[in-house]
C-alpha cells in the first residue's frame, strides 16, 4: 500500500501536549500514514490537514485532547503593589483593575479568554493587543501590564522582572485538533481514531 501524508500544522508547544502523545500512539499503529508538519503557507495554500491549537472552546470541526491552566504574568512590581509576594494565586478580579496585554480580538486565546471573564462576571479591563506571546513577555518585564496564557506555551524561564500566578478561579484553555469541514481522507482517519480514544 502506497504511504499517505497527514499534513498538521502546530503550535511551538505540540510536543508537551496530551495531543502529541495521542498522535504518535497513532502513528505506531498507522505505519501507512506518514505524518508531516505543515507550514503557515501550506494553511494558506490548502495543503494542510489538520491544525493543531490552543483556544479552541466552542469551536465546530475541533477536536479536543487538552485543558490546561491559563497563568498569569505580572511584572515584579505589580506583585509587590498588590501584596501578591507570598501569594501563588492572583484574582480575576484584580487582573481587572491592570493594564492587561492580550492577543488581538481576532485570534483564537482571546475570543477564549473574553468568554471566560465574562463567564466569570468579571469585564476586561483595558486591554493592550499584541498576538506574539515572547512580545508581550517583554512589555511585562518592561513594567508596561500583566498578561494570560495557556501554561504550556510559557518558556521554561521567564525573562528578569516578570512572575508567574495561578488565577483564581481557575481558567481553562482548549486544545485540539481544527479540521476543515470536508476533511481530507487522513485526516479523517485520524479523527475516527481520536475519538475512539475518547469514547465519544
Amino acid at each position: 500500500m502506497a504511504d499517505k501524508r497527514l499534513f498538521i500544522l502546530a503550535q511551538p508547544d505540540f510536543p508537551k501536549t496530551k495531543g502529541f502523545q495521542l498522535l504518535t500512539r497513532f502513528m505506531q499503529g498507522h505505519r501507512e500514514i506518514k505524518v508531516s508538519f505543515a507550514t503557515r503557507t501550506a494553511l494558506a495554500t490548502g495543503e494542510c490537514d489538520l491544525i493543531f491549537a490552543a483556544g479552541l472552546t466552542n469551536q465546530a470541526h475541533a477536536l479536543i485532547t487538552d485543558q490546561e491552566p491559563y497563568l498569569a504574568v505580572l511584572p515584579t512590581p505589580l506583585v509587590s503593589q498588590l501584596g501578591l509576594s507570598m501569594a501563588t494565586t492572583v484574582s480575576l478580579d484584580q487582573l481587572a483593575e491592570q493594564d492587561l496585554l492580550l492577543p488581538s480580538q481576532g485570534h483564537p486565546l482571546r475570543r477564549e479568554l473574553d468568554a471566560n471573564f465574562k463567564m466569570a462576571g468579571t469585564p476586561l479591563p483595558s486591554v493592550e493587543e499584541e498576538d506574539a506571546l515572547d512580545l508581550r513577555l517583554t512589555k511585562v518585564a518592561q513594567f508596561l501590564g500583566a498578561t494570560l496564557a495557556p501554561q504550556s506555551s510559557l518558556p521554561t524561564e521567564l525573562p528578569a522582572g516578570c512572575q508567574l500566578f495561578g488565577l483564581s478561579p481557575a481558567l481553562l484553555s482548549s486544545q485540539g485538533f481544527l479540521a476543515p469541514a470536508q476533511p481530507s481522507e487522513t485526516a479523517r482517519v485520524f479523527l475516527e481514531w481520536l475519538q475512539e480514544q475518547s469514547g465519544q
